[in-house]
């Protein structure tokens, strides 16, 4: 091979590694966004009657690979408040997730995300009645979602996702007093639809409209009793 021939292939090849590189990190992505979730309690035994719509807020990041492998970061907290009347007139819920994500396309019209993790979880519900509560202070466990998102037109999409959470509770209190470990999981579903629009180079925005309802199984009443939220939502979202 020519001394010229070589430094025109060796050049070719930097040019091609450049083009896939400058590729990969245009595929790469952050994100992050807000959610506004408008919600009223319900309760496997009808102990919430009276509570209104409480505004519950969730954050969240996240980065993603060109391959499609990322992680994401996620909080939620509600505080719904009742009356007095009712059997419980509080009910808290909060999660935090720290999750791996993996996308990918199913057809051509199809995305969809796996993602599963840890989840920090705090659950109280206070008696409408007196000064009673019972309270998980500290919950900890394992997650697994799915996300499916299909076109409808360039901008418009329908999606849906759904998660479930198996955790642990070192110590559960009632009326002040400690009552042992004790198990339980949620379940939350979303659906609903999403304009996306580009902006600048490389960055979307988003925004969604839905319904939404999620599951704490066996928390009430420290037995069998199940506690739960459903709404709508507003979300707003960037991608860069």
């Amino acid at each position: 091979m020519s001394h010229n021939l070589r430094n025109t292939v060796i050049a070719a090849g930097v040019a091609a590694l450049g083009t896939l590189g400058a590729a990969g990190a245009s595929a790469q992505e952050f994100t992050g966004g807000l959610t506004a979730y408008v919600l009223t309690p319900f309760h496997s035994e009808g102990q919430t009657t009276g509570f209104g719509m409480t505004v519950a807020p969730s954050a969240w990041i996240g980065y993603e690979r060109a391959d499609g492998l990322g992680f994401r970061a996620s909080y939620f907290g509600v505080d719904a408040k009742g009356p007095t009347t009712s059997r419980y007139d509080r009910i808290v819920m909060t999660t935090v997730d720290l999750e791996v994500t993996n996308s990918f396309t199913l057809g051509t019209q199809t995305d969809a995300t796996f993602s599963g993790g840890l989840r920090y979880a705090h659950y109280r519900e206070e008696d409408g009645a007196g000064p009673g509560y019972l309270e998980f202070p500290a919950a900890y466990g394992l997650t697994a979602g799915l996300e499916l998102k299909r076109g409808i037109t360039d901008n418009l999409s329908l999606f849906g996702k759904g998660k479930g959470a198996f955790l642990f509770a070192p110590n559960m209190i009632e009326n002040g007093n400690p009552s042992g470990a004790y198990t339980f999981s949620t379940g939350e579903i979303e659906g609903g639809l999403e304009y996306r629009r580009a902006y600048g180079a490389g960055s979307e925005f988003y925004a969604r409209l839905g319904m939404t309802a999620q599951i704490w199984n066996g928390v009430s009443d420290n037995d069998s009793e199940d506690t739960g939220m459903a709404g709508g939502l507003l979300e707003l979202g960037i991608t860069f």
